[in-house]
């Protein structure tokens, strides 16, 4: 019943019944779950809920797995690795770097196709400056991982995968992966500061976020897990970060549930001769504190600066968007590749009104 009801719902309303198959141990339900389609409205917890349900370290580790398996791997993965959850849903996985790395040693079985590329550049992504680069790796390996996607998606047939979608909706994900190309896999970065704009898969959202990382790793979901990393317009369409003498406050990021329950994260910036200091306020308020940071000063300008001029992720729907501290999501619902909100270019059959609510219902109850 459950899987038949599946057929029937959208695919926005399929928590209900995810969770119902997830808790069950029964192999059918298991490959059910493996084949969903996953959306813009498949949450980061209900990932790693399917992750967990379908022993994916596992499927993934076989050496038979197939292309599909590999690539709902990573579907999951980057839904995991989003900042939609407090704290984000990756680093509470225990198999995460086992499922990474059974995945990018096995990338080469993808096909080259634009949906195959997209997932392998969301990974990129993530293991160069998202909160995967937190999880506790074996020195080296994330490093390996990463070195093995840019390897695969620079030859000759991944490369010009993003000049063959010819439908409005694969030209919009392909102009995607050429833009978010031309930055992750950039290693002159620098080590100290670095400003990282990352515009998410359109397929999951489109969200764009200015990823801050101190010494490589990032610090919002580091130091604030409740909040997410501030949006582009918020720290540099204002020019927030550019240090003067005159000492100023910034908040990088607002607790989800609001300033006034869990607080935020805000630095001080300074110019003080040759260095830019980076810390905590000094007055009190809820949040975290940031210890203190020097920066050299030059290194620091031309961070800036470059983050600022590269405005590769700024689109006209973009730039009449109000800046909100601390969140990348400026509407509501995310809007899908066409404009419409997500749900409304989402695969599946949509049910509507009261035959939605009481399909819903009967899935509740089922066992």
């Amino acid at each position: 019943m459950l899987i038949r009801l599946m057929d029937l719902l959208d695919p926005q309303d399929h928590g209900a019944v995810i969770d119902a198959l997830a808790s069950r141990e029964d192999p059918a339900a298991r490959r059910r779950l493996l084949k969903l389609p996953l959306g813009p409205g498949t949450s980061s917890s209900r990932a790693r809920h399917i992750a967990v349900a379908v022993r994916l370290a596992d499927l993934l580790q076989d050496e038979s797995v197939n292309a599909s398996v590999l690539a709902q791997g990573g579907r999951l993965l980057t839904r995991m690795a989003l900042e939609t959850s407090s704290p984000v849903e990756i680093l509470g996985y225990g198999p995460a770097i086992a499922v990474y790395e059974a995945l990018v040693r096995r990338a080469d079985r993808l096909p080259p196709t634009l949906d195959h590329h997209a997932i392998l550049l969301s990974l990129v992504l993530d293991l160069s400056s998202g909160a995967s680069v937190l999880l506790d790796w074996p020195p080296g390996l994330r490093e390996e991982l990463l070195e093995r996607l840019e390897r695969l998606l620079g030859t000759p047939a991944w490369a010009a995968v993003p000049d063959g979608g010819h439908r409005h909706r694969d030209r919009y994900r392909a102009d995607w992966i050429r833009r978010m190309r031309r930055g992750p896999l950039d290693r002159t970065m620098p080590s100290d500061l670095r400003i990282h704009v990352v515009e998410h898969d359109p397929e999951i959202g489109g969200q764009v976020e200015a990823r801050i990382l101190l010494d490589g790793r990032p610090l919002v979901p580091r130091l604030f897990p409740a909040g997410h990393s501030p949006s582009p317009e918020h720290v540099l369409g204002q020019d927030l970060l550019r240090a003067t003498p005159e000492e100023r406050t910034v908040t990088l990021s607002t607790a989800e549930c609001g300033e006034g329950c869990c607080g935020t994260l805000s630095v001080t910036v300074r110019r003080d001769g040759d260095h830019v200091v980076w810390h905590g306020p000094h007055q009190d308020g809820i949040g975290p504190t940031l210890p203190e940071h020097r920066f050299d000063a030059a290194a620091y300008d031309a961070e800036v600066h470059r983050a600022r001029a590269d405005d590769t992720w700024s689109r006209p729907a973009r730039q009449h968007r109000p800046p909100h501290p601390g969140r990348s999501r400026g509407a509501a619902r995310p809007a899908g590749p066409l404009g419409h909100p997500a749900e409304l270019v989402s695969p599946g059959r949509p049910v509507r009104g009261h035959r939605r609510s009481r399909l819903m219902a009967r899935a509740r109850r089922r066992p």
